[in-house]
C-alpha cells in the first residue's frame, strides 16, 4: 500500500512525445547504464575489452534509439510519462548485455559476470513501469517499448548465457524468432503488442528464469548437466508458443 501511495504522488506525466522529447531522459538512462560499466570494464579487464564492450554497447544503443523515433514517428503525439522512461532503461541493460558479449570477456563468477548476472534481474523492473503506466493511463508508445525492452534484454540475456553461461546455442532461437511478431505486426499496418494469453506468458517467464540461471555468478552441484536438460524443452516449448501466436495472427490478419 505505501509502495501504491508514492507511485500516485510521483509527477507520472511530463512531456508530449515527438522525435526529439524523449532525448534528455534517453540520454541520461544512457549515461547511467554506460558510465559505470565502462569504467568497471576498463580497470578490470584493460583498453582492449573496453574497447570492445563501448563497440557493442554503442551499436545496441543506436539501434534502440532508432527503433524509438520509428515509433514515435508512427504513432505520432501524445503525452508521455515516468513509465516510458522506466522502461527505456530496461531496454539500456539489454544494451550493456550486447557490450559485454561482444567485448570478448568470459568471467562469469567474476566482475563482469556478475555485472550480466544483474542486468538480467533487473529486467523484474517490469512490474514496476506497469504500475506507473496504470496510474499514470497507458500510452501507445508504453505498450509497444514495453514488449520490445523485454524481447531485447531476453535477446542478450539469451546471447550471454550461450557465450560464458554454458547454455546451448539453440537457446538463441526463441528470442531470434520472436521479432517475427513484431514484423509481422508492423507488415499488418498495426503496432506491435505484448498481450499474449496466459500459456504464452507463462512459457516466457519460464525461458527468462532458465537465463537467469545460467547467468548466475555462482557454481553448484550437477549445474551443467541441469542447465542442459532443461534448455531443450524450454527452448521448444518458447519456439512453440511463438508459432502458435503467430499463426493466429495470420489468421485474423
Amino acid at each position: 500500500m505505501a509502495g501504491e501511495g508514492l507511485i500516485q504522488r510521483l509527477p507520472l506525466h511530463y512531456n508530449v512525445l515527438s522525435k526529439g522529447s524523449l532525448k534528455h531522459s534517453v540520454r541520461l538512462v544512457e549515461l547511467i547504464a554506460a558510465v559505470p560499466t565502462t569504467l568497471v570494464i576498463w580497470r578490470t579487464y584493460g583498453l582492449r575489452s573496453t574497447i570492445r564492450y563501448l563497440a557493442g554497447l554503442m551499436m545496441a544503443l543506436a539501434a534502440q534509439r532508432a527503433f524509438l523515433s520509428a515509433m514515435i514517428h508512427k504513432i505520432g503525439p501524445e503525452q508521455s510519462s515516468l513509465a516510458d522512461t522506466l522502461t527505456l532503461s530496461r531496454a539500456a541493460t539489454g544494451a550493456v548485455l550486447a557490450g559485454l558479449v561482444t567485448s570478448g570477456i568470459r568471467d562469469r563468477k567474476g566482475i563482469a559476470g556478475k555485472i550480466g548476472w544483474l542486468m538480467s534481474l533487473l529486467g523484474v523492473t517490469d512490474w514496476l513501469d506497469g504500475s506507473l503506466a496504470r496510474q499514470a493511463g497507458p500510452t501507445r508508445l508504453g505498450g509497444v517499448l514495453d514488449i520490445e525492452a523485454d524481447s531485447w534484454l531476453t535477446l542478450w540475456s539469451a546471447a550471454g548465457a550461450v557465450v560464458w553461461g554454458e547454455l546451448p546455442g539453440w537457446c538463441l532461437l526463441p528470442p531470434i524468432i520472436r521479432y517475427l511478431e513484431p514484423l509481422l505486426a508492423l507488415k499488418q499496418g498495426k503496432l506491435p503488442q505484448g498481450v499474449g494469453p496466459w500459456w504464452y506468458r507463462i512459457v516466457g517467464a519460464s525461458q527468462m528464469g532458465l537465463l537467469i540461471l545460467a547467468l548466475a555468478p555462482i557454481d553448484w552441484q550437477r549445474r551443467k548437466q541441469i542447465l542442459a536438460a532443461a534448455s531443450l524443452p524450454v527452448s521448444c516449448g518458447q519456439c512453440a508458443a511463438i508459432v502458435v501466436l503467430l499463426a493466429r495472427k495470420l489468421q485474423k490478419g
